[in-house]
């Protein structure tokens, strides 16, 4: 089964596993005929006004620290920014090189970010990065709902200092590090204080300890 009803006080959902996910993302660029890259500008749009409206549309001035992975969940993380910044809020960019692995969406998102000469840094080193970072937020965007495993080298590393920092995080579609379908982490993991997923909601979000992350 690729999917189930999940109900909690009255309130039905549909989750989906990532293998679902992927055919109706398939589905979306082949049949509807929509592109990638605008299926992927419609949800960094989307997330970046859910992102005002639901937290910051109080503040006067927020700055957000965002790192984005190599694949389209760092492309719809320099979605979300440009749009962040294009709303008037400051942003940094912090992405885990190098740019020419980055996945097709992932790069020409990346390159707008750069004609607009927007702050990005490449981590090439946790000991390149400040030992407290100067922002009110930060977003994770560094694996989405395709990832399994453990993350490795550089992103464990990431992810371990994203959660030490004292801002509250923003992951987008998953917590980085987290099975999209069973819930599980085998090893360093987001403990994320908001999720926007896309489209459907998976298992991993209501599973736990995904539940809990």
């Amino acid at each position: 089964m690729m999917y189930a009803l999940y109900s909690t006080e009255g309130f039905r959902m549909k989750l989906v596993t990532s293998e679902l996910m992927r055919s109706i993302d398939s589905k979306a660029i082949n049949e509807s005929k929509i592109p990638s890259l605008e299926l992927m500008e419609n949800a960094g749009l989307g997330i970046a006004q859910a992102i005002i409206s639901d937290i910051v549309l109080d503040y006067d001035s927020v700055k957000f620290s965002i790192f984005c992975g190599k694949g389209n969940n760092g492309g719809d993380g320099f979605v979300i920014g440009r749009h962040l910044y294009q709303a008037g809020y400051d942003v940094e960019f912090y992405y885990v090189g190098p740019n020419d692995k980055q996945s097709e969406d992932c790069k020409h998102n990346f390159e707008l970010i750069q004609k607009l000469n927007l702050d990005t840094s490449e981590v090439s080193s946790i000991e390149n990065l400040p030992e407290i970072l100067d922002s009110d937020f930060i977003i994770d965007a560094i694996f989405g709902t395709g990832f399994e495993g453990a993350p490795r080298g550089i992103t464990a590393e990431l992810i371990a200092y994203i959660n030490e920092q004292p801002q509250e995080i923003i992951s987008i579609d998953m917590p980085s590090g987290l099975n999209a379908d069973n819930g599980q982490c085998e090893g360093e993991v987001i403990v994320a204080d908001y999720t926007y997923t896309l489209a459907q909601p998976k298992y991993g979000l209501y599973l736990s300890p995904g539940r809990e992350l």
